[in-house]
């Protein structure tokens, strides 16, 4: 089990357009939610252009505080 919990790619794709358009300034859109729990967040990070992504960022969304946690 993992913490925060991981959830379906239908709740990660809603929380990322969700995020997209309502909390632009709160949260990267270069990030898609995996998992969520009582505001703490996993997220995998999207290539970007040249950028390649693919690292684990844990962060919480009332603090922020995003913390790599695997490349």
């Amino acid at each position: 089990m993992t913490y925060p919990e991981l959830h379906g790619p239908d709740f990660a794709l809603t929380s990322w357009r969700m995020g997209r358009d309502e909390f632009a300034a709160g949260q990267p859109a270069a990030l898609v939610q995996v998992a969520y729990c009582i505001h703490q967040c996993m997220s995998v990070e999207l290539n970007v252009g040249e950028i390649k992504g693919g690292a684990l960022i844990e962060w919480n969304l009332v603090y922020g505080g995003f913390e790599r946690r695997f490349n």
